[in-house]
């Protein structure tokens, strides 16, 4: 074998103290090499000397490991119920005429599976309705509306468009013919009801402000409550911003107000102040009077306004009226003027038996 003597002679030089040469250095390193070279690979490695007097040290070779992570998922056992929340879109349109209020109130409006939101419409003028992913069978003209996060919802609201809306109502000229008194006065007509003779109930004073949108009236028979529908009407706020809105038709409740004729009818009207005119048609109808529509979950009438009887109610926010009609369906429309305010149609649904 060369390469034996080679390291021994090498060693030899370094244990006499024999000051090596350039020549004797540079063979001694070529035989080192051709020994390592030619030499058989066995499961012992050789590791080559590096002799501490040789300007030429031999270099040694460096090895570069990469280290590489591989990440495996862990599987969910069957069964295991996954955490899941979604993001509630809300808008407005017409854009800024307005805002939402959520409770709760979440960063990002991401809510977990099943919570229960409620969102409160702040519009600048008035109120319309609501949009979107509303709960199947809500009333979309309801405020506050509650929304059940069972997936990714949008909500819409929609108000009435300020830039669209008049500045202000002239103010109303009161009709001097007709001179309220406490008994109601019918109008003759082909169909004319009794005359009913009216009570008067006065109520405690109420202290409501003046808001954009028309005051709401309630009708009372017995122990039973009606929230009028809300017909044309032109209306203004304190601030001048008037709302008009011409209906085709009267909106009613779904369901009548049971009455057993005779009875006593009290209206009550939710403003600060009386109003300047108040007028009571009591109009029959029947089903082929309804029109083709339940817009905002409401039943919308056209009649023939000439077979009711008309009356003059007291000027007051409540009053009680004393009426004897035949058995049948009827729409009661009460006509109200506000001075300096505006003018509402309300309708209420009444069957007489």
């Amino acid at each position: 074998m060369f390469l034996i003597p080679a390291v021994l002679m090498v060693v030899g030089c370094a244990a006499q103290d024999v000051e090596p040469t350039p020549t004797t250095q540079a063979t001694a390193d070529a035989a080192l090499n051709t020994a390592i070279s030619t030499a058989v690979p066995t499961s012992t490695p050789v590791t080559p000397p590096t002799p501490a007097d040789t300007p030429f040290p031999i270099p040694t070779p460096t090895e570069v490991y990469e280290a590489v992570f591989i990440v495996v998922p862990t599987r969910v056992p069957p069964g295991t119920p996954l955490y899941q929340s979604w993001r509630l879109e809300t808008a407005v349109r017409p854009e800024g005429a307005g805002n939402i209020t959520l409770s709760p109130r979440q960063e990002n409006q991401m809510y977990d599976r099943g919570s229960t939101i409620i969102a409160t419409a702040n519009c600048d003028v008035d109120f319309l309705r609501w949009e979107g992913d509303i709960p199947d069978g809500s009333d979309k003209t309801a405020n506050p509306m509650t929304i059940i996060m069972a997936g990714p919802r949008i909500l819409y609201l929609i108000c009435v468009d300020p830039l669209q809306t008049p500045t202000g109502i002239p103010t109303p000229t009161p009709d001097t013919k007709s001179t309220p008194t406490p008994m109601a006065t019918p109008i003759t007509g082909p169909t004319a009801l009794p005359v009913p003779i009216p009570t008067l109930t006065l109520a405690p004073e109420p202290t409501l402000a003046v808001s954009p949108r028309p005051p709401s009236a309630v009708l009372t028979i017995g122990e039973q409550d009606q929230t009028a529908g809300l017909g044309t009407y032109c209306w203004s706020n304190d601030r001048g911003v008037g709302i008009c809105a011409d209906m085709y038709g009267l909106p009613t409740a779904q369901e009548p107000l049971i009455a057993d004729s005779p009875f006593a009818a009290h209206f009550q009207f939710f403003l600060d102040r009386p109003a300047a005119q108040l007028e009571l048609r009591v109009n029959p109808v029947t089903v082929n009077d309804q029109l083709d529509s339940e817009a905002g979950g409401l039943r919308w009438w056209q009649y023939n306004r000439e077979l009711g009887a008309k009356f003059s109610l007291p000027l007051e926010r409540e009053t009680t009226v004393e009426l004897s009609p035949e058995p049948g369906l009827y729409v009661f429309e009460v006509f109200a003027d506000w001075t300096g305010l505006g003018e509402v149609t309300y309708g209420f649904l009444v069957e007489v038996r």
